[in-house]
């Protein structure tokens, strides 16, 4: 267990290794330095929006910020946790699932499906049998005033296109893609693919989502942990 300043702390990030969806390019070279030094080096070549990591409005608006905008106050602070975890698969989450977490005004909200207990990232029905967000959940949490919101399975229906041959387009693409067209183009930050947020023991904690310094970039991986006080009752 990890311990800091009196807190535990929790892992919230998918590891960075081989996977289907994401296609990383991972390489690992022997090299040799002034000196007869010898190093081990790795490369590694993915996209900015595979694994955990944050998107920034300018992936969804042409005039939006883009990571050179992002500051870390805006992914790190105190966070809400909206457990939905009973909806199960194939799920249209709404605004009065939202609605029963205490959720404050500049709070980065966290939407907890735990979805990955039924379907490990790395099946292909954990991308195309999730829970999804609705327009009145994504309204909802554009009223309640968060910086960012953080998700634990892919939270926009229109995700599982690409992977699921029975997915037909809603007829408005909001419809499809909620999170992204309504929260992220008004400027709330996602941070998508979290993982371990079931080991946060209460409705709220202190997060961080602290992103690669990409500057002209729409997105960038990110380390995701949450801080939860010692005298909590549940382990990593």
């Amino acid at each position: 267990m990890t311990e800091l300043l009196g807190h535990r702390v929790v892992d919230c990030s998918m590891p960075i290794e081989p996977h289907w969806r994401f296609a990383p390019t991972i390489e690992h070279a022997t090299v040799m330095a002034a000196g007869g030094c010898r190093f081990h080096s790795t490369r590694l070549e993915m996209g900015a929006h595979a694994f955990t990591h944050v998107d920034a409005p300018w992936h969804v608006a042409d005039d939006g910020a883009r990571m050179s905008s992002v500051a870390l106050a805006d992914v790190t602070g105190e966070a809400a946790i909206a457990d939905v975890s009973w909806l199960g698969d194939d799920a249209a989450i709404r605004a009065e699932h939202l609605a029963t977490a205490d959720v404050r005004a500049g709070d980065i909200l966290l939407v907890r499906s735990d979805h990955a207990s039924r379907w490990p990232t790395t099946t292909p029905e954990h991308w195309t049998r999730a829970p999804f967000m609705t327009r009145d959940a994504a309204a909802w949490v554009l009223d309640a005033g968060v910086t960012a919101i953080g998700f634990d399975f892919p939270q926009d229906r229109g995700i599982r296109a690409e992977h699921d041959a029975a997915w037909a387009p809603a007829a408005d693409p909001v419809d499809d893609w909620p999170c992204h067209r309504i929260l992220l183009a008004a400027g709330v930050l996602q941070i998508e693919y979290l993982q371990g947020l079931d080991r946060i023991p209460h409705g709220r904690c202190v997060f961080a989502a602290m992103p690669l310094r990409l500057t002209e970039s729409d997105g960038a991986p990110v380390r995701a942990v949450a801080f939860v006080p010692l005298d909590d009752d549940r382990g990593t």
